[in-house]
């Protein structure tokens, strides 16, 4: 069933499908999908609390509005919303484009592996830039250096190198995003379907020359690019 990808990069093991037939009185024949799953890597997922996440994500990516890969296994993992497994998997994608990172496959299996920092660099993000907060600038920007410690001392205990070096540089990135439009809606009230960035390119490591000073990043499920690189 072209469901199928869908779910198995939400990181579930599909072990059954029975498919049912039914026939409104309009003559249109659709189908019921029953299907029995559990959790790729074995461990219990605590379907309660990450019910109303997993049902929007698999709208979002049913209906086109976010990207059907392994970012999404971060979704019922960590318990987070589509919204936010984009903003991961955007972030991860500018960082891929330096051509100095490790593969896609790589970042999202140190995304998995590591979700305690994950869930970090989320926090970092949103203290740097939800309008939600209604602390002053100065208090963010001792907040958020709190954050990149506590990044800097969890990466302590990541064993694998390229692991280290994915979250490390997405960490760093986050840091060094001057303005994003990720909170912003459209006239419809829903997220725009885009994000955008804008990269202090110049203050971050691991970037080949030459580095601009600043740098647009663009990312969604149709399109994504970097102005200026």
């Amino acid at each position: 069933a072209a469901g199928l990808p869908v779910l198995e990069n939400l990181g579930l093991f599909v072990e059954n499908e029975l498919t049912f037939p039914v026939r409104p009185t309009t003559g249109a024949v659709l189908y019921i999908h029953d299907i029995e799953m559990r959790s790729k890597d074995g461990k219990p997922i605590d379907f309660a609390a990450v019910e109303s996440s997993f049902e929007q994500a698999f709208a979002a990516i049913w209906t086109g509005r976010a990207e059907n890969d392994g970012f999404n296994a971060l979704i019922l993992k960590l318990g987070m919303s589509w919204r936010e497994a984009a903003l991961v998997r955007a972030l991860s994608r500018y960082r891929q484009q330096t051509v100095l990172d490790p593969s896609p496959a790589v970042q999202e299996q140190a995304l998995c592996d590591h979700p305690e920092i994950v869930r970090l660099i989320l926090g970092l993000f949103r203290v740097r830039f939800s309008p939600e907060l209604l602390e002053p600038v100065n208090e963010r920007e001792v907040w958020a250096k709190q954050i990149e410690a506590q990044i800097d001392k969890a990466l302590e205990a990541v064993v694998s190198l390229d692991a280290d070096r994915v979250l490390r540089r997405i960490a760093r990135l986050v840091s060094n995003i001057l303005r994003t439009n990720f909170y912003q809606h459209g006239v419809d009230g829903a997220p725009k379907p885009y994000m955008s960035f804008k990269i202090a390119s110049r203050d971050l490591e691991d970037l080949p020359a030459p580095k601009p000073y600043r740098e647009i990043w663009v990312s969604s499920p149709d399109v994504e690019g970097v102005h200026l690189r």
